[in-house]
C-alpha cells in the first residue's frame, strides 16, 4: 500500500468490523428463522445489537485515523 501510513491501520480495523457485523447478521438471521415466536424478540436484539456495537467500532476507527490530520 502506498500513500498515507494509516492506510494499513484503518483497512485492518475496517475489514475486521466489517466481516464481524456482518458474521453476527447471519448469525442473527439464523437464529431468527430457526427458534419459535416466543424468542424471536430476543433473537432481533442480539442481532441488531450485535452489529450496532461493530459499526460504532468503525466509526471509532474513522474518527481516530480522521483526528491525525
Amino acid at each position: 500500500l502506498r500513500g498515507n501510513p494509516a492506510t494499513e491501520f484503518f483497512l485492518t480495523f475496517a475489514l475486521l468490523a466489517a466481516v464481524l457485523g456482518t458474521v453476527s447478521k447471519f448469525a442473527g438471521g439464523t437464529h431468527l428463522r430457526l427458534w419459535r415466536n416466543d424468542s424471536l424478540a430476543a433473537a432481533g436484539s442480539l442481532s441488531d445489537g450485535t452489529f450496532s456495537k461493530y459499526s460504532k467500532m468503525k466509526t471509532r476507527v474513522f474518527g481516530v485515523i480522521n483526528s491525525y490530520y
